[in-house]
C-alpha cells in the first residue's frame, strides 16, 4: 500500500502546482510552457505509475500504454518549449516544432496495431511476459502481436532514451555556455547572490531525465521483485517536481534570491514584524521597477522629507549616466530592433546587475553573436561592452547609496552587479572620480 502510494506523489505535485499556477501564476509569460510540462508530465507519472504499481492489471494496463505513445515522446519536447520559455525565446522556428511528428507516429502506429490484433490476444503476450518473463516472446516470433510488442515497448525505450539523452545534452552544453556551476548554488543559499531560474530549473529537468533514462533498462518482472527501486525514485522524482513548481513561480524574472522566495508569500507576516516586512518588500519591488514605473508610484504616495529633498536636488543636478548614454540617438531606435531590444534589456530589465554579465550572455538573450553586439555598443556609445556596464552599475550604484545609507559596501557592491567590495570600490571611483563614500558627502 506504501509502496503505490509512493509512485503516485509525482502525480500529487504535478496536480498541486498545476492549480497553484492557475491561481497565482497566470499572468506570467511562462504560464502557458509551464502548464503544458506540468500537465504532460502528470499524464506520463500516472501511466509509468500505474505500470509500477503491484496490483496493475495488463487488461487496464494496454489502453494506458496507447496514451503512453502519446505522452512519453511529448515530454522531451514541452521541456524544451518550457526553458525556451525561461531564456524569453517568444518565437519559434517550424523546425522546432517536428518534435510532434514523433509521438504523432508512436501512437498513430499503436493504436493501428491494436485494432488489427485486438485487446485480448495482447493481454494474453502481457500476462506470459509477467509471468514467465521475456524468454516467452520466442512463441510470438513472426505473428503480429510480437511486432506489436516490439514496437509499443522496444522501440517507445529507445525514442525516449535518444530523446532523453539529447536533452541532456542540450542542458549540459546551455550550462557551460551560460557559466552556470555548483559555486553559484552555493552563493544563493548561503549568501543571498541571485540566481537564474533557468539554472535551477535545469537541475531539476536534468534530474528526471536521468531517473526515467535509468528506468529503460529495468523490465516489470525485474521492478516488481526490487520495489524499494521504484519507491526511492519516485520520491527522488517528487522532490525534482516539487522544486521544478516552485521555482517556476519566478518564471516572469530572469533571476532571483532568497529574499524573493521570502517575499512571495506577501502577507506572511505577524504583528510584530509586520512594518519591517512590508517595507522591505516595498524596497524590493521599486529595485525591481523601471524609471517610468517608479515615478507614477511616487504620485499615489506620500513621500518622507529626505526621499523628496533627495528628488529635489536630483532634479537641480546633471542627469544620470545612464540616461545621458540611452539618450544618444534614442530617436533612431525602433523598438524590435537590435538596439531597441539592447536597451530594455538593459533599461528596463536591468540586465547589467547580474553578477559576471558577459557579453556572450547578451547576445545570447538577443539571438546574435557576441561580435555584432560588441560592434553595435562601440558604433553607438563610443565604448566598449565592460566601461558600458561599468557606467551603468555605478550610476545604479548612486541612487541605491542614497537610499540605503546605512548599507555595507559589500551590500551594495552585490545589488548593484559586482562580486567584491573592492571591485565596487575601485569602478566607482574610476567612473566618478572618487570614492562611495566621498562622493555621498558631496550629494
Amino acid at each position: 500500500m506504501l509502496h503505490d502510494l509512493l509512485i503516485f506523489a509525482p502525480v500529487a505535485a504535478c496536480l498541486f502546482w498545476a492549480i497553484m499556477h492557475c491561481l497565482i501564476a497566470y499572468r506570467t509569460n511562462t504560464f502557458p510552457a509551464i502548464m503544458v510540462l506540468t500537465l504532460t508530465a502528470m499524464v506520463f507519472f500516472m501511466i509509468d505509475g500505474y505500470y509500477s504499481a503491484i496490483y496493475g492489471t495488463p487488461e487496464v494496463y494496454i489502453w494506458f500504454s496507447l496514451i503512453y505513445q502519446l505522452v512519453a515522446p511529448g515530454l522531451i519536447p514541452a521541456a524544451m518549449f518550457y526553458m525556451r520559455r525561461l531564456m524569453k525565446e517568444q518565437r519559434y522556428h517550424f523546425v522546432q516544432f517536428l518534435w510532434v511528428i514523433i509521438p504523432a507516429i508512436m501512437f498513430s502506429v499503436t493504436a493501428l496495431l491494436m485494432s488489427i490484433i485486438g485487446p485480448s490476444e495482447i493481454v494474453n503476450m502481457t500476462n506470459a511476459i509477467n509471468t514467465h518473463g521475456l524468454a516467452v516472446l520466442s512463441q510470438y516470433k513472426g505473428e503480429l502481436v510480437y511486432r506489436y510488442y516490439v514496437w509499443s515497448d522496444l522501440v517507445l525505450r529507445i525514442v525516449i532514451g535518444m530523446e532523453m539523452v539529447y536533452m541532456l545534452i542540450y542542458m549540459i552544453v546551455l550550462s557551460i555556455n551560460r557559466k552556470y556551476s555548483l559555486g553559484q548554488i552555493f552563493k544563493f543559499l548561503f549568501r543571498g547572490a541571485d540566481i537564474d531560474v533557468l539554472q535551477i530549473q535545469l537541475n531539476a529537468l536534468s534530474g528526471i531525465a536521468v531517473v526515467y533514462l535509468s528506468k529503460l533498462f529495468f523490465f516489470k518482472s525485474y521492478l516488481d521483485t526490487h520495489l524499494w527501486i521504484t519507491a526511492l525514485l519516485s520520491v527522488y522524482v517528487t522532490v525534482a517536481v516539487f522544486s521544478l513548481g516552485f521555482f517556476s513561480l519566478f518564471g516572469a524574472h530572469p533571476s532571483f534570491s532568497i529574499r524573493d522566495i521570502r517575499n512571495l508569500m506577501r502577507f506572511n507576516y505577524n504583528r510584530k514584524n509586520k512594518q519591517k516586512t512590508i517595507e522591505s518588500m516595498f524596497e524590493h519591488l521599486l529595485e525591481d521597477a523601471d524609471t517610468e514605473t517608479q515615478r507614477r508610484i511616487r504620485g499615489k504616495i506620500v513621500v518622507s522629507s529626505e526621499v523628496d529633498t533627495w528628488e529635489q536636488n536630483q532634479a537641480q543636478s546633471r542627469p544620470s549616466l545612464a540616461d545621458a548614454l540611452f539618450n544618444v540617438s534614442n530617436e533612431t531606435w525602433s523598438e524590435n530592433s537590435m538596439m531597441g531590444r539592447f536597451q530594455r534589456l538593459m533599461r528596463d530589465e536591468q540586465l547589467y546587475l547580474k553578477p559576471g554579465l558577459s557579453l556572450q550572455d547578451v547576445a545570447e538573450r538577443l539571438g546574435t553573436n557576441k561580435t555584432y553586439v560588441s560592434k553595435m555598443v562601440n558604433n553607438t556609445f563610443n565604448m566598449g561592452f565592460p566601461e558600458l556596464l561599468n557606467i551603468l552599475r555605478v550610476d545604479y550604484a548612486e541612487h541605491y547609496i542614497v537610499l540605503h545609507k546605512d548599507a555595507k559596501q559589500s551590500q551594495i557592491a552585490e545589488a548593484c552587479g559586482f562580486f567584491s567590495a573592492s571591485s565596487f570600490n575601485n569602478t566607482f571611483k574610476h567612473v566618478t572620480g572618487m570614492t562611495p563614500k566621498t562622493w555621498l558627502s558631496t550629494r
